[in-house]
């Protein structure tokens, strides 16, 4: 039925849609909301058909949280390598999606990190890529959201990452993260 070109399609469509985080935030809201509407009218009206519901779709989700939490400890490497290559996905999409730009942004600019596993994953976005036939103005160089900002900084500068991918680590750092988010946003992970 499916054609190797469909999967792909499909596999995008998957991707861009577990991605926007406006419509996961409204399919999370709406499904809060249909469940303690469920709790609240059983408890108003001392309806227990509503109230059993309630109860039975709670203790699900509470299944299903063990059950997510089991099953990423034992896939632990699964769900590393699946993350890692989404997003290497969204760097690879930087430029093609505003919201998905924001988003990487601001999680570069949370967490003082640069690309997945460092600074250097930047080249595999055309705009940020090191080869000769590149004509970005942004060549071996890395978003503003790298860059480490002073405190009294008051403008910042976009094009402080230009260039950053041709330096040495050490000096580097000076002026960007190099440390990539995947690491920091594990280590947030833990310890919240």
């Amino acid at each position: 039925w499916f054609s190797q070109t469909d999967e792909c399609l499909c596999a995008d469509v998957v991707d861009t849609l577990t991605v926007d985080p406006a419509l996961l935030l409204i399919m999370v809201g709406s499904v809060m909301f249909l469940i303690t509407f469920l709790g609240c009218f059983g408890a108003l009206r001392n309806a227990t058909c509503p109230l059993k519901m309630f109860l039975v779709i709670l203790a699900v989700v509470f299944l299903l949280q063990i059950a997510a939490g089991v099953v990423g400890y034992l896939f632990t490497d699964k769900v590393m390598e699946r993350t890692e290559k989404l997003m290497m996905k969204a760097i690879v999409r930087y430029r093609e999606d505003r919201d998905l730009e924001n988003a990487i942004d601001f999680v570069q600019k949370k967490f003082q990190c640069c690309g997945v596993e460092n600074y250097k994953d930047w080249s595999q976005n055309p705009y940020f890529n090191c080869l000769d036939t590149n004509p970005s103005l942004e060549a071996c160089g890395v978003p503003f959201s790298c860059c480490i900002h002073l405190k009294n900084q008051t403008v910042h500068n976009t094009m402080c990452g230009y260039g950053m991918q041709m330096q040495k680590e050490g000096l580097a750092s000076k002026n960007i993260f190099t440390v990539g988010c995947l690491e920091k946003i594990l280590w947030w992970a833990k310890n919240n």
